[in-house]
């Protein structure tokens, strides 16, 4: 297995490019990323991987982060953004339900004409 180091990862195309330790550019897929669920890599993690030659050049194939990464908080990160989101829509329907009570307050202050 060769190391290397991240160069970049696009996550929305699904693909990148590995720094090897000897100055290589070694192209990597999504798909060839190691492990279950949302397969993405981070600039400057160490990774391990093979080398094989494709039909465009040489690839990464069996990429293995070496540590607990970015990548790895990547999809938290996402997902306290959509609970901050959440809580920001809340905070609107607080506001909301503020100004009718309000309206509702005022109205019943409101003498009957009669």
């Amino acid at each position: 297995m060769s190391e290397g180091t991240v160069k970049w990862f696009n996550p929305r195309k699904g693909y990148g490019f590995i720094a090897t330790d000897d100055g290589r550019d070694i192209f990597v897929h999504y798909a060839s990323i190691s492990g279950d669920g949302y397969k993405t890599l981070a600039e400057g993690d160490p990774v391990s991987f093979d080398i094989v030659e494709g039909e465009k050049g040489l690839r990464a194939e069996n990429v293995v982060p070496q540590s607990a990464s970015k990548s790895e908080a990547a999809p938290k990160s996402e997902a306290a953004s959509e609970d901050e989101a959440v809580s920001e829509d809340e905070a609107v329907s607080e506001d909301e339900a503020s100004s009718e009570d309000e309206a509702v307050s005022e109205s019943e202050a409101a003498p009957e004409s009669k």
